[in-house]
């Protein structure tokens, strides 16, 4: 284990295996593939973009964007200049989102399609590779703010500091084995950081990621489609989804090496019944 202090910002974990993965396949979405030279190349277009438009260290960047691979060079666009990035799902809508927005001080807002005060990807130059400054980062600098669920009033932002996410990818490297695995199916709802684990965590681990382009975090069906057709072998559910499977398409498991559950409780009697499927 790594003392706190000694820990490395993701982004800079992901650039040191840059270069020795230029042409491997690193996210895939459905039709599209890019490989880690060029997420990287993506990322530093986004990063270069962001200072001629003033970003800072410590500034708000908050991304409005719709599934894609855009949404991982985005993010790693933003934490190469030591900024704050805010991920927050399209299908909340413009009222929800400007809600949010309002509790923070925000620096820029990017953006797929249009919304108010926002800037589109589309005016990112495709290779803009200018030098970007060398910006030290802190265990305890801020990362990114995720905000509540607002299940119980209105959604509130949460900081996250760089050292609790590398702290926590490291702790999950160090915890499961996924010698025998290649592929992440990415489906959770990119509003909440546990789809960083999908999307980020992969990566440094030489894991393929799957990012699911609709809501299939919600539809069963659309998951159990994609398992089939894609071969994905590492997956993370709620037990609510996962008591879906069980009664539903339990054949689903067969396809997986890895199972993630969290989010709510699970009980031990889902847990025998899923223990069924996973003898290896």
């Amino acid at each position: 284990w790594l003392r706190y202090e000694e820990l490395v910002p993701v982004h800079k974990q992901f650039e040191k295996l840059v270069g020795t993965k230029l042409s491997q396949t690193a996210l895939i979405a459905e039709s599209k593939s890019i490989t880690y030279g060029q997420l990287e190349n993506k990322a530093r277009s986004v990063a270069c973009f962001l200072q001629t438009r003033g970003i800072q260290k410590g500034d708000i960047v908050v991304l409005v964007l719709n599934r894609s691979i855009d949404v991982l060079s985005c993010i790693l666009g933003v934490l190469k200049l030591g900024a704050v990035f805010v991920i927050m799902n399209r299908e909340y809508g413009e009222h929800r989102i400007q809600t949010m927005i309002s509790q923070l001080d925000v620096k820029l807002i990017l953006c797929d399609t249009p919304i108010n005060k926002g800037v589109l990807l589309d005016g990112i130059p495709k290779n803009g590779m200018a030098p970007i400054e060398c910006i030290d980062i802190e265990p305890s600098d801020p990362a990114y703010i995720m905000f509540t669920s607002g299940s119980t009033g209105v959604p509130k932002p949460v900081l996250i500091q760089h050292g609790a996410l590398s702290n926590t990818f490291q702790g999950m490297s160090q915890a499961l084995n996924l010698d025998h695995t290649h592929m992440f199916l990415a489906a959770s709802n990119i509003s909440f950081d546990v789809s960083l684990i999908e999307m980020l965590w992969p990566l440094l681990n030489d894991k393929q990621v799957f990012i699911e382009t609709g809501f299939g975090y919600r539809d069963p069906k659309r998951i159990g489609e994609l398992v089939r057709t894609y071969k994905p072998d590492i997956l993370q559910i709620t037990p609510s989804l996962l008591k879906l499977f069980l009664k539903q398409d339990p054949d689903i498991f067969s396809y997986l090496n890895c199972l993630l559950i969290g989010g709510e409780i699970v009980t031990h009697s889902v847990m025998q019944e899923l223990s069924k499927y996973f003898q290896h």
